[in-house]
């Protein structure tokens, strides 16, 4: 994705960097060693929220239980999870729309989250600062370096790398 502006344009529907040439991505490898370097279960399970359905850590953040609907994928029979993304809970220039998660591990680790929660419960238990502590913890102890510039992955390149694995993989952009 470095130096492709014009395809990152129409696949960022809101964010255009400043300089409009370098999008930040890691690869889903390196994607997993930060997951694999967390402390705690609600720490990974931001991580692989934050890469599967690419959205906003705030956003993110205010999830409660009743915003999880969990079902089996019809064409795979594997677990997987719709997440409701509430006007309430997104930046104002965000349609409320429904996610489905696309990596088993992320249903899995729902599985286990949500299990003895009730339906107004928070998610997470912490805020943005601590989620950029723990993230920051995360890429000292693996040495992951975004592309192409090699500075620190934020939770925001957790977004843009999302896309480029599903571009690599063949997914398409939206019209």
């Amino acid at each position: 994705m470095a130096g492709k502006a014009e395809i990152a344009e129409e696949v960022f529907e809101f964010f255009r960097p400043v300089d409009n040439s370098v999008v930040n991505y890691i690869e889903f490898d390196d994607f997993k060693k930060l997951a694999t370097a967390t402390n705690t279960l609600s720490q990974k399970l931001l991580l692989w929220l934050a890469w599967d359905i690419g959205e906003n850590i705030m956003s993110l953040l205010q999830l409660r239980k009743r915003d999880f609907r969990r079902q089996l994928n019809p064409e795979t029979n594997e677990p997987e999870y719709l997440i409701d993304l509430r006007k309430e809970i997104l930046k104002r220039s965000r349609t409320p729309r429904v996610e489905i998660t696309l990596f088993t591990e992320t249903a899995e680790l729902l599985d286990v989250a949500l299990k003895n929660m009730g339906d107004q419960d928070l998610l997470f238990s912490f805020g943005q600062r601590q989620a950029a502590k723990f993230m920051g913890q995360c890429v000292n102890v693996t040495g992951v370096k975004c592309m192409p510039t090699g500075k620190s992955p934020t939770f925001k390149d957790l977004r843009s790398s999302m896309c480029c694995y599903l571009l690599k993989k063949g997914g398409g952009l939206k019209k």
